[in-house]
């Protein structure tokens, strides 16, 4: 019999175009979006899923992330790149791509070693997607046909180009007239707000991202007598309203056009050039062997296809960033993101011009993989974080632990001042309610186009999050608990109250914007089914937490709850126990049974004054506005 692999409708509609056979195929599905389509349609398959490799996981999402930190590493060594760190830059996003390439390497493998396999059928692929997006199916058909070839296995093509280019990682929903209007109305302010807002020439320090995780710093800042800024990608009421409240300035791109005739060609073609060189050497000295299989071809081929426009489409970045600097004093910039595809430029470009970067990190991914010592050379920035466990976090992945500063999150400094409310609330009487907030993620379904680390669909995606959420709902069934849900983003508030309209009208479903910390200190416990920095923040407030985990088997989540900050359960009997407990006792008993150890590590300085250390730390480069330091002599990377 022979295989193919379907994952969207248009290779379905392609094969029944050409009159196949199903009966004489052997269906695999790598796309469980399709699963209750090709249900619907009688065709029978075999679901292809990363949970097939759960022993590989660690191993694979080390390797994938060692290999571009080793490819930036020996560039740098070799100064490939003298203008820009690229690697630096496009480090997450290649590691991101490579990583889920090697699942589909392994389940290339699985299929061709079925029994009685008498050929494969592959798709390729007309409209392929361009660096910093792939399509997981493109990479898998690859792997049939280089292994398939190499073993003898008869190889049929199908050319198809593929319809489903929207919302292959985040489903979209189609706006109405109104969104539209406000769209071309943000478009409209984007365009003309630097007409009437001028560069500051004194500006020392720029702050870009969240009022939330940024905005005290900025005070502080301004206390301080620092000539700051924010600059924003583009315009944000709520960054201007607050820009305003503190009086100092507020910038979007359009405050410092690009001057016609900017001389960038050079800039850009010196960048390709030096990434294709570099790329062919690391491919030479066999950088991308896995398990002996050297996949230095498919790196150059599909990794990094489309590299080249992304690089030409921050040119107009670039000339504004130039312009920020030949308008502004600029010393230092301050930041809440520094490694993915809009702060990672920034951050290159200002390293380059020798501006001094901070990065304040704004959420604590925890991973069980490790890449060696020798391997942990990522650094676009000072990278300032909220305690020991962060750092290790940073460091397991790849960042350099020697530019790790563990300085206290400077949110958490209005988080432990909503705390102290805790001490004036009422309290609790017999029989009410216990307030439980549920921090949820997205309900959409994992996509095989989806970037990241093998074992992060398993509690971040729908297939995932809808079944352990209905087994809340069933322990908790006939209980005295008043349940919250507070979606992390904003496109997955709609399809949660879809979803609990359907299952459990009663429960109120927030929006994306709600306050967190407030909701969480109102609360008695907070609950939820994946890792979520809101783990980090229940400790800190004193809130008791409850871990759903039905189906993870991670050493780190096990060590947290070990240590006392979160209850672990896997069946729906466990957790009945567990808000049983909750109703019957109340929080303080909860967290009285649950004795936290090594709070430091965990949890890092509680004083309260976060923002300070970080100012502290910025102003002592000499950045304030009354204090003067020689500066070096800048580069200019291209005139403008």
């Amino acid at each position: 019999m022979k295989a193919v692999v379907i994952s969207n409708k248009s290779q379905f509609d392609k094969l029944r175009e050409l009159g196949w056979e199903a009966q004489e195929y052997q269906v695999y599905c790598d796309n469980i979006r399709l699963h209750a389509w090709l249900r619907e349609n009688g065709i029978s398959f075999i679901s292809l899923g990363e949970e097939l490799l759960r022993d590989k996981w660690d191993a694979i999402n080390a390797w994938g992330c060692q290999s571009m930190l080793e490819w930036g590493r020996r560039s740098r060594q070799k100064e490939y790149f003298r203008e820009l760190d690229l690697p630096a830059v496009l480090n997450l996003f290649l590691s991101y791509i490579l990583i889920p390439a090697v699942k589909n390497y392994h389940f290339a493998q699985i299929i061709l070693e079925k029994p009685g396999l008498s050929g494969v059928l592959i798709f390729k692929t007309e409209n392929r997607r361009k660096y910093p997006y792939f399509s997981g199916n493109v990479h898998l058909n690859h792997f049939l046909e280089l292994l398939g070839r190499r073993r003898g296995v008869p190889v049929e093509e199908i050319s198809v180009y593929e319809k489903e280019n929207e919302g292959y990682v985040v489903p979209l929903e189609r706006a109405g007239w109104s969104a539209q209007v406000k769209a071309w109305l943000k478009g409209w302010v984007n365009g003309v707000y630097g007409g009437f807002v001028q560069p500051n020439g004194r500006i020392r320090v720029f702050v870009k991202g969240s009022i939330k995780h940024l905005g005290s710093c900025v005070q502080a800042l301004k206390r301080r007598k620092a000539d700051v800024a924010i600059y924003d990608f583009e315009f944000h009421r709520e960054q201007w309203a607050f820009a305003r409240a503190e009086n100092i300035p507020y910038y979007i791109p359009s405050c410092f056009r690009a001057k016609k005739g900017a001389d960038r060609k050079g800039f850009a073609d010196g960048l390709v050039t030096a990434l294709r060189v570099s790329l062919e050497e690391a491919i030479r000295e066999r950088l991308f062997v896995y398990e002996g299989e050297n996949l230095g071809d498919f790196v150059r081929e599909h990794v990094f296809y489309g590299v080249e426009d992304y690089l030409w489409g921050l040119m107009p970045e670039a000339e504004i960033f130039e312009n920020i600097l030949a308008s502004c004093d600029v010393k230092a910039w301050l930041v809440d993101e520094d490694y993915a595809l809009r702060g990672a430029f920034l951050a290159a470009f200002m390293k380059a011009r020798r501006v001094a970067f901070y990065c304040v990190s704004h959420a604590n991914m925890a991973v069980s993989f490790s890449v060696p010592p020798e391997s942990r050379c990522f650094s676009n920035s000072t990278t300032l974080v909220q305690s020991m466990f962060e750092k290790e976090m940073y460091a397991s992945r790849g960042w350099d632990p020697g530019r790790i500063v563990v300085t206290g999150a400077p949110r958490y400094d209005r988080l432990l001042e909503l705390k102290k409310s805790l001490r004036r609330r009422p309290a609790r009487q017999r029989g009410d309610k216990i307030k439980l907030l549920y921090a949820a993620t997205g309900l959409w379904l994992y996509s095989p186009d989806q970037h990241g680390y093998l074992g992060s669909h398993s509690v971040c995606f729908g297939d995932y999050q809808i079944p352990a959420f209905r087994m809340i709902l069933e322990a908790a069934k006939d209980l005295p608990i008043e349940m919250v849900v507070k979606p992390h983003s904003a496109e997955a508030v709609s399809s949660w109250r879809r979803f609990v309209r359907s299952a459990a009208p009663a429960i109120t479903v927030t929006e994306a914007s709600e306050d967190f910390f407030k909701l969480l200190v109102e609360s008695d416990a907070m609950i939820l089914s994946y890792w979520s920095t809101g783990l980090i923040e229940a400790g800190l407030a004193g809130i008791p937490s409850i871990f759903v985990a039905p189906q993870i088997d991670s050493a780190v989540l096990s060590e947290f709850s070990k240590n006392g900050y979160c209850r672990l359960v896997k069946t729906k009997e466990e957790l009945r126990a567990e808000l049983k407990h909750l109703c019957e006792g109340g929080p303080e008993r909860c967290l009285s049974a649950s004795a936290r150890v090594r709070s430091d590590y965990y949890l890092g300085n509680n004083d309260g004054k976060s923002a300070g250390r970080v100012v502290d730390l910025i102003l002592s480069g000499g950045v304030a506005g009354a204090v003067e330091k020689p500066a070096e002599k800048q580069r200019v990377l291209f005139h403008v």
